[in-house]
């Protein structure tokens, strides 16, 4: 629900997560849609879908505990910086 910036310092923040322009990895990914696959959709017809500036999309991998509790802390740190 954040701002465009504020989403973008989130997104850049994190440091395990990959960013990736489409959801298709075995890792965890994140996805700003507003900035790649709507990029093209003005803006009043991306927010009536639900596509905020503020959206950040997360596809959750296959990592183990370890890297789960990691990931998490990940999570937290990146989204304290809002």
């Amino acid at each position: 629900g954040g701002t465009l910036e504020q989403t973008r310092n989130v997104i850049n923040n994190l440091r395990i997560p990959k960013i990736a322009p489409h959801i298709s990895a075995d890792r965890t990914i994140v996805l700003h849609p507003a900035s790649t696959i709507y990029s093209a959709v003005p803006r009043e017809d991306r927010e009536r879908v639900g596509v905020t500036d503020g959206l950040v999309r997360v596809s959750v991998g296959w990592e183990n505990s370890d890297e789960l509790t990691e990931l998490i802390a990940d999570f937290d740190q990146s989204l304290s910086t809002m």
